[in-house]
């Protein structure tokens, strides 16, 4: 916004129109609001189960699973069907290789 308003008096020859220049007033205060913000750390590899226990799966429903991964369903398709998340699905599939 500085080098804007900078620009703008450097050309100095015309004036700018009262919007231009209310326009560039409200976005700096804005900027500045958010450049006061706290900036809060990116959530990584959150899952809402990451702190829950995988959910216990029946041998049937292992079974289903695996023959779901053999026939080359895409595990995230396979997670969505069953109701798991795709952290148990991956367990499933390391535990059968």
């Amino acid at each position: 916004m500085q080098e804007l308003q900078g620009r703008m008096t450097k050309a100095g020859k015309r004036q700018a129109p009262p919007e231009l220049n209310q326009a560039i007033e409200a976005a700096a205060s804005m900027l500045e609001r958010l450049g006061q913000r706290p900036v809060r750390p990116a959530k990584r590899g959150h899952s809402p189960w990451a702190a829950e226990p995988l959910p216990p799966v029946h041998e049937a429903k292992r079974k289903a699973i695996r023959a779901a991964l053999a026939a080359a369903v895409a595990p995230g398709q396979v997670a969505k069907h069953f109701s798991l998340p795709l952290s148990a699905i991956r367990q499933i599939l390391a535990e059968a290789a």
